[in-house]
């Protein structure tokens, strides 16, 4: 929200209005202080005229411990 904030020149207040929130939640937004939910998610894209993308990634592998080692590393 900031950087998009930032782009448009607009202080919290006018992006607040913009959404119809309060300008304390969008402070509370940028500031890491509250996740917002699916909703408002929404409400923020609509307003911004962006889309929500989720996406998935691979997690990096972890090593499996086999129960053979795990035996042997207790000896």
């Amino acid at each position: 929200m900031i950087g998009f904030r930032q782009q448009h020149d607009l202080t919290q207040a006018q992006l607040a209005a913009a959404l119809g929130m309060k300008e304390s939640a969008v402070s509370r937004l940028e500031s890491g202080e509250h996740v917002p939910n699916f909703e408002t998610l929404g409400r923020i894209a609509e307003g911004c005229n962006v889309d929500v993308v989720l996406d998935f990634a691979n997690r990096t592998p972890v090593a499996k411990v086999t129960r053979r080692e795990s035996t042997l590393a207790r000896s």
